[in-house]
């Protein structure tokens, strides 16, 4: 089985199984079926901002997704390395170069919006890896589930 990085997960398969059944208190004792790991190319975007008395430094984690192209800034998480199945893992449709640009592209965005900065500054991305985050898939009371491994947030899959 393959190594790759993986965002750590912040709940087990019991807190999962719980977390559902909750849902639906008197139905069928939910199920699950697997995992699924969806990916995401990390880069560590550093600057410096003008201010009064000189430049201000700063560092910002941006998440790009791998597979669409959208970036978002991202608290820190820790990484581990999984051993899991290659066909767990959604591939990856976006070139990695592409990802930085786009990293680099959202910053100055939202970073332009968060100071109400209007005068430019140089943005440096780093190489980036690729990271996936954990997702579980669940099936309670007919309906299949993914649970972010993460998060905890819950994502109703549609029926086939």
């Amino acid at each position: 089985m393959p190594e790759f990085l993986c965002m750590q997960n912040a709940f087990d398969e019991q807190e999962i199984l719980e977390r559902v059944a909750t849902l639906d208190p008197g139905g069928a004792r939910p199920e699950i079926e697997g995992r699924v790991y969806y990916p995401y190319f990390r880069y560590v975007v550093r600057g410096a901002l003008r201010w009064l008395f000189g430049r201000r430094p700063f560092e910002v984690d941006c998440l790009v997704d791998a597979r669409t192209g959208r970036a978002a800034t991202a608290d820190s998480f820790v990484i581990e390395t999984v051993r899991s199945e290659a066909d767990s893992r959604l591939p990856v449709r976006q070139d990695p170069g592409t990802g930085r640009r786009q990293a680099e592209r959202y910053t100055r965005h939202a970073l332009g919006r968060a100071f109400r900065v209007l005068a430019g500054f140089r943005l440096q991305a780093d190489e980036g890896e690729l990271v996936h985050r954990p997702y579980w898939v669940v099936r309670a009371s007919g309906a299949r589930l993914l649970v972010d491994g993460v998060s905890g947030e819950l994502h109703p899959m549609p029926r086939n």
